[in-house]
Parts: structure tokens; sequence; C-alpha cells
């Protein structure tokens, strides 16, 4: 993946070979996904405020004393070690709501967006909270992530891609 994010273009956001260029679209994450993009559907957008402490426990069903906030190195989310403890808990008390909701938001910090600090993201917590209380589609903001993660790694001599790595694998597994 590295190797590919060489062909990105920053200044188009696609991929440029010798002859032609190839992006991801909303429509191709949407199929991936298997989440419809359907006409009317609330579109993501960050909210210019990161959810509050209390917002995540009672969006999960969890007291306040059980998230566990944390900031290393600038990605600033609840630990991971912190909610997979909550997941198992919630197994034991067979409290099935508030598990599927943890279960979600780990899929969301683990698999679209990745922080290699054993951090769930607030940008994550963000989309999942937009998702769960308004029904907003997160396609975009996946699409999105995947955008800058692409532009991070040309614009920096050593970055890597770091969210959304594995919806860009299935992306570009499809097109080869």
């Amino acid at each position: 993946m590295t190797t590919l994010g060489q062909y990105w273009d920053v200044s188009l956001r696609c991929f440029t070979f010798s002859d032609f260029q190839i992006t991801p679209t909303i429509e191709e994450y949407g199929e991936i996904l298997r989440i419809p993009v359907g006409r009317g559907a609330i579109v993501y957008h960050y909210l210019r405020h990161l959810p509050t402490k209390n917002g995540m426990a009672r969006m999960l069903g969890v007291s306040l004393d059980k998230i566990s906030v944390v900031c290393p190195s600038q990605v600033q989310g609840i630990q991971r070690k912190s909610l997979e403890d909550l997941l198992k808990t919630m197994a034991i008390a067979k409290d099935w709501p508030s598990f599927n909701r943890i279960l979600a938001l780990l899929i969301y910090g683990i698999v679209i967006f990745l922080s290699s600090f054993g951090v769930v993201s607030f940008e994550a917590v963000s989309v999942f909270q937009a998702v769960e209380h308004y029904r907003a589609n997160r396609i975009p903001a996946i699409l999105a992530e995947t955008f800058m993660s692409l532009t991070k790694v040309n614009t920096k001599i050593k970055g890597r891609i770091r969210g959304c790595l594995p919806m860009l694998n299935v992306w570009i597994f499809n097109h080869i």
C-alpha cells in the first residue's frame, strides 16, 4: 500500500499511472461496505466539536467511570484496551445493545480510523456518534479519511497510510 501511495496525485486526488487515472468513489466504498448510498441520506460532516466523556458514556450505555480518555502523541481518544474490557463485561452481563455499540465503535477505531497508539480516536467516535444519533452516512467520512491519509503519505518524507487501509486494499484489489 505504501508503494501504491507514491502514485497518489495530491492535486488531482487520484492515482496517476502512465496511461490512466483512478480514484475511489463514494459509490464504490458503499458497495464494498454494503451500505446504500441513496438520495436523501444525511451525509456526515464534522460538527466542529469533539464528543464529551459524558456523551460517550451515554452513547455506549455505560457509566462515566468506565470511559478511559487518553492523549498519547496528540491522538486524543478512548483507550482501546478499556473498550475491549467493557466488551467482555457486557458479554458476561448479556447487555447486548451496549455490547453491539461498543463492538461497532471498536470496528470504527480499528478498521476505519486506525491509530497505532492503542486508542480509538475522537474522530472515529465523532463519526460513530453521527451515525448512531443522526443516521448519517459514514461513507463520505471514510473516503475523506482515505484521501487525507494518502495526501499525508505524499506530503511527508516518512509518511504511511494510517486510516482506512483495509478499505483501500479491498478497493484496489477489486480493480486489479
